[in-house]
């Protein structure tokens, strides 16, 4: 269905399925129908205001229709120019902008509600100007630039808040500093009116909590007023020794979840980042499976976009902040963990030669298809040529040989080949992100890998050896979910 058919449809009022599916899709059906929402009510609460209850009998009830309808098409006719001319004209301000709102479509609305502030204040050489602030139950965001003579390294502290991180996005596009956004992860309180902001000089990094800030900056915050703001705290879950907690802000520029995942039992559990991708892990140095991940899934089991997160591990939990788009449909949803990665039985490949040939393994493992491709036994080396497909299987590390004997023979360089993949890291940022989420996964875990492994040299006339790789990860199939509360 093509856009002007699905905006023809919501101002008939004319909803279904295929509609609602394109509005997940389309960021910009999405803006017009929720802009066309506001607009729609605020006509008819003023209609309301300069028409007495008294008369809104029967016989009016057409003419009241017709006033709406024409106020609507008059108000979008009308006041959609003015909001893209200012949406325009802070894009010039903040290049960047453009490219961060094509892939988060929610603070792209959010930055659409909140009014300009042109908010600036100079000090010791530096020009800083706040031009909009979105504050919200998901997250505050403030857009800004930053100019003159800049320290290598600043430092943005904003004293009275210390529940949530901070997290900056900067471009450099000014010849003489930058534009940017600082993301608060925590809800401002409501009667907050004031934001106090420091920039500090971080170059001598020792010093920098006792330095003087080089500027200070009061910025006035107007918080978003919606129903549609719901938190709920303290949701948690448990299975198989594993426990999920979690507390969830559904706001209009996205869904904020925070999240820990406690590990009681103290089970081999690990994620993408303290798997050590080094050269003797048998699936490569770069594209390993993600481990644990945390979602925000849909009734239809649909997962929402992350546009920005951070987390941390330690021994027994894995904790952290992710945002995800806009909650657009708030019954059925679920918060889910899953890709526990857990440690299973070493592996071990048994090679024989009969009739002056090598007969190769090929073994099912973790639902895994790991063959022996190739080969080759010289004077230098022993290089074995290993293919696969994932299936749960995550990682193989700690590869050796052994001979008939038991001596053992170390390995001494590995590497990776994806026939037919692009490399996703030459791509764009934003592109990355998108295709992390989507296509490069399935992608990754469809195609064949070829792993090649080079071992010192085994003795010659050798008729059987063995492949050894004493750590296998594989992914588990635990799954933790919890139910959102809805009012």
């Amino acid at each position: 269905m093509k856009c002007e058919e699905v905006r023809f449809n919501l101002i008939e009022e004319n909803i279904n399925l295929e509609i609602t599916k394109h509005l997940d899709q389309c960021t910009d059906c999405s803006s017009f129908n929720h802009m066309y929402k506001e607009m729609k009510t605020t006509t008819i609460q003023g209609i309301n205001s300069i028409c007495p209850p008294e008369i809104e009998k029967t016989k009016k009830r057409k003419t009241k229709l017709l006033i709406v309808a024409a106020s609507l098409l008059l108000a979008l006719l009308v006041v959609l120019p003015f909001v893209s001319h200012g949406i325009a004209r802070q894009l010039e301000k903040i290049p960047f902008l453009e490219a961060l709102f094509s892939f988060d479509e929610g603070l792209y609305d959010g930055f659409t509600r909140a009014r300009d502030i042109e908010y600036s204040v100079s000090e010791n050489g530096i020009d800083f100007t706040v031009h909009r602030v979105v504050a919200e139950s998901a997250r505050t965001a403030i857009f800004y630039t930053i100019e003159g003579e800049l320290p290598e390294d600043i430092w943005f502290n904003i004293p009275s808040y210390r529940r949530g991180g901070i997290s900056s996005i900067r471009e450099q596009d000014l010849e003489n500093g930058h534009s940017g956004m600082l993301q608060l992860t925590e809800t401002l309180p409501a009667d907050l009116e004031i934001l106090k902001l420091e920039i500090k000089d971080i170059s001598n990094f020792s010093n920098f909590e006792t330095d003087l800030p080089l500027l200070t900056a009061k910025i006035p915050i107007e918080l978003i007023e919606t129903f549609e703001n719901d938190e709920y705290s303290g949701l948690s879950v448990e299975n198989d020794g594993l426990e999920l907690r979690a507390d969830i802000a559904l706001g209009i520029t996205g869904t904020r979840i925070d999240f820990q995942i406690n590990d009681w039992d103290y089970i081999y559990l690990k994620e993408e980042s303290r798997i050590d991708a080094s050269s003797i892990s048998l699936f490569g140095e770069t594209l390993l499976p993600r481990g644990i991940t945390v979602q925000l899934v849909d009734r239809r089991g649909h997962s929402y976009r992350p546009v920005s997160g951070s987390a941390v591990s330690q021994s027994s939990y894995y904790k952290g902040t992710t945002i995800f788009t806009p909650a657009t449909d708030r019954k059925g949803l679920r918060i889910r963990a899953e890709g526990f990665i857990e440690e299973s039985d070493p592996l071990q490949l048994n090679f024989r030669k009969i009739l002056w040939r090598w007969q190769t393994p090929t073994i099912w493992l973790h639902d895994t298809l790991v063959s022996v491709e190739d080969l080759e036994l010289n004077d230098k080396e022993t290089v074995i040529t290993i293919s696969y497909q994932h299936g749960r299987l995550a990682d193989v590390r700690d590869l050796y040989v052994t001979d008939s004997q038991g001596n053992r023979y170390q390995l001494l360089n590995s590497s990776l080949s994806i026939p037919g993949f692009d490399n996703p890291f030459e791509k764009d940022i934003v592109d990355l992100l998108e295709l992390m989420e989507t296509d490069w996964d399935r992608e990754y875990r469809r195609l064949k890998k070829y792993q090649e492994l080079r071992f010192e040299p085994l003795p010659k006339g050798e008729n059987a050896f063995k492949l050894h790789a004493d750590t296998v990860l594989f992914k588990s199939t635990t799954v933790l979910e919890i139910p959102v509360p809805t009012k």
